[in-house]
């Protein structure tokens, strides 16, 4: 990186709280205490010194961010994953029982069936006939996935490459609760609003 470069890039830590659904814009709640709009484009992502796929990225994921200002955001220079929220959490003993998160892929046909793409790079099927949302009344139709939405399915492995799923819970626009309201925190419902809806239009642009 020229000498230039590096003397006008800042290095952030934070905490990915949104993203859209290519995973190459970010909203990053910075130690600082602000709120960051990243464009994180096509840099190369890593985690603990080795290549690090994108799509495994997950809202709650610890990072440090080198990347240069522009008028109304931040555009990524590197990406580093300090801590994943897989390491924070405490899966259950039993694999059947353990929720599995992944990005969708496609469809298979007109089927309830179709691919998701987990961690590292493994895809698996999933048979979605039947399924139902988070309440467990409203069944799921696969036809409303979008190609790299983010899903948290329940149910069981038929083999180890078929799951059924139970239910299926659309986590896209999911963004945890500390993140939330660390944000909402002395903002009024209209301010709220209009924040929300912003980052919302910064993450569904394309570009840097």
């Amino acid at each position: 990186m020229p000498v230039l470069a590096l003397l006008l890039a800042v290095t952030i830590d934070g905490t990915i709280c949104r993203m859209n659904r290519g995973v190459d814009r970010i909203i990053l709640d910075g130690d600082s205490g602000s709120r960051l709009r990243v464009a994180v484009g096509k840099v190369p992502l890593s985690f603990k010194g080795h290549a690090y796929d994108r799509v495994d990225l997950r809202p709650g994921d610890r990072v440090r961010l080198v990347a240069r200002r522009t008028e109304d955001h931040l555009v990524a220079r590197s990406l580093e994953v300090t801590m994943r929220v897989d390491d924070q959490l405490v899966d259950s003993f039993f694999r059947s029982h353990r929720p599995i998160t992944g990005r969708f892929a496609r469809r298979e046909g007109k089927k309830e069936i179709f691919s998701i793409h987990l961690p590292q790079r493994r895809f698996v099927r999933v048979d979605a006939k039947g399924a139902t949302g988070p309440d467990g009344h409203v069944p799921v139709r696969v036809v409303s996935f979008r190609p790299g939405d983010l899903l948290e399915l329940h149910g069981r492995w038929e083999t180890t490459d078929l799951f059924r799923a139970a239910s299926i819970n659309v986590l896209t626009d999911y963004e945890p609760s500390f993140c939330r309201n660390q944000a909402r925190r002395g903002e009024y419902s209209t301010e709220t609003q209009m924040r929300e809806s912003d980052e919302r239009s910064f993450l569904d642009k394309a570009g840097d």
